[in-house]
């Protein structure tokens, strides 16, 4: 499974001699996540890495790649225990698609949002509820 999603071909990849990428996980509509390893920390890490679905025009890609880093920027900038933390950004240059933004994440083990609501899709999800099922 891992190496149908892997299009960027990524794995065995490190990033700022830093971020090994072991496999991907998961693929979205405008990124590939890779489970990997902090060389240094000795740390298990999440790293999302750019890539939509279908190419986008010039315009839409570069506001779609402003979204990216700005999304860094809001998760660096909060501390809740149910919010992944960050740990470094930056771009990487790939033959066919030229400088792509990644970012590395904390790497939290457990169920999805979409496996919790399939296991209980009738559940009123109030905000103390999110916050005792997501703290980890």
């Amino acid at each position: 499974m891992s190496e149908d999603i892997d299009v960027l071909q990524l794995r065995g990849t490190t990033l700022k001699g830093t971020f090994a990428l072991d496999r991907a996980v998961a693929r979205g509509g405008f990124g590939v996540v890779y489970r990997g390893r902090h060389l240094s920390l000795h740390k298990e890490i999440a790293v999302k890495v750019f890539c939509p679905l279908a190419r986008p025009e010039a315009s839409i890609e570069q506001e779609a790649i402003s979204h990216f880093f700005q999304e860094i920027k809001i998760l660096s900038a909060l501390e809740h225990p149910a919010i992944v933390r960050p740990y470094d950004c930056g771009t990487i240059n790939l033959a066919e698609r030229g400088d792509v933004p990644w970012m590395a994440l904390e790497w939290i083990e457990g169920r999805t949002l979409a496996e919790i609501l399939r296991q209980s899709p009738r559940i009123e999800w109030s905000p103390e509820r999110c916050s005792i099922c997501c703290v980890r």
